[in-house]
């Protein structure tokens, strides 16, 4: 066999072989809606699907809660439909809605996945939804009065009121009692009651016995995990700050938190980092790393240390009953 023969059979050795390493590697993506036609908040259903190789990892695109004007309802997560011929089939269902009249196109999705050490995507087309009005027919004339009901009398008609002259006197017997032990009591004495716990102290203390429960590291309790560490930071921010965090949103706290001028700005944007993640846990199903959970947790502390209050040993007295009755 010549030199030129054995480059001839290379050259048709790459010819057969890169079609068929092709053919494996395609990713064919899809999106379709049951209707391109809707009215005003009725739900309709998006489905993304995916077909490619066995060996190929397909990531789905990331969508939290709305995709342009419409809203995400509900998602399903993804599910492998069958596996034939070493070709996958998947797919995922979002039921979506939409509050403005008009013509929307759904944008292009993007899935993304793997050729050798290069990442590759694939798109989907757009699809445009028609959104329009409810219809409200006007009533066709005047409709004639209708004739008086007689209903008959009936004693459960009494109980409501009964409950209330009730519920009133007992009220009344509840503030003439209060008002008698008040007026009879005797002269307390001035007794000494420890200055309340700083919020500091608490909230450090909360996350300690947080580290002792190692949630974290089960993936079913990452999601209270969060829940439980912005709840105390949270608390400790309404108490220190006296605004009310536990009723904000994280954007809400970061702009608060922008006015105190003892903050550093980097600490805010830990924070911010925080309480985002938390939200994509709690609300996105997202799956940060282990080393995350860590790091909240320093953040967490890191914070509470820098902006603890100086704590007062002036004692406090008070001439309550139920403070003597707890000091004796």
């Amino acid at each position: 066999m010549n030199k030129y023969s054995r480059y001839l059979i290379l050259l048709l050795f790459f010819i057969v072989c890169i079609p068929l390493n092709a053919q494996n590697t395609k990713v064919v993506v899809s999106a379709k809606v049951d209707t391109n036609a809707m009215l005003i908040g009725d739900q309709i259903e998006l489905l993304l699907s995916a077909e490619h190789s066995a060996s190929t990892e397909v990531k789905y695109p990331f969508l939290v809660d709305s995709i342009g004007n419409f809203e995400i309802v509900d998602f399903s997560l993804i599910d492998t439909l069958s596996i034939s011929n070493e070709i996958v089939k998947s797919q995922q269902k979002l039921l979506i809605t939409c509050w403005d009249s008009g013509q929307y196109n759904l944008p292009v999705f993007e899935f993304r996945y793997k050729l050798g050490n290069s990442t590759r995507r694939a798109r989907t087309q757009s699809i445009r939804i028609d959104v329009n009005d409810l219809d409200t027919p006007l009533e066709e004339g005047l409709k004639p009065n209708k004739s008086i009901l007689d209903i008959p009398f009936s004693w459960k008609e009494l109980i409501p009121y009964i409950i209330r002259i009730l519920a009133l006197l007992l009220v009344a017997f509840l503030i003439f009692f209060a008002l008698y032990k008040y007026f009879t009591r005797k002269k307390e004495e001035e007794v000494y009651i420890a200055p309340p716990r700083s919020p500091h102290d608490v909230a450090l203390e909360k996350i300690q016995a947080l580290k002792k429960t190692k949630m974290w590291q089960e993936e079913a309790q990452v999601k209270e995990f969060y829940s439980q560490l912005t709840d105390i930071i949270r608390e400790y921010i309404e108490r220190r700050y006296k605004f009310p965090a536990l009723e904000s949103t994280t954007d809400e706290i970061v702009q608060d938190l922008k006015k105190e001028t003892d903050i550093p700005k980097g600490l805010r944007e830990r924070m911010r980092t925080l309480f985002s993640m938390a939200d994509l846990v709690k609300f996105a199903k997202a799956k940060p790393h282990t080393d995350n959970h860590l790091q909240s947790l320093k953040d967490a502390e890191a914070f509470i240390q820098h902006t603890k209050e100086k704590e007062s040993t002036e004692p406090i007295t008070t001439n309550t009953v139920a403070e003597q009755v707890v000091n004796e």
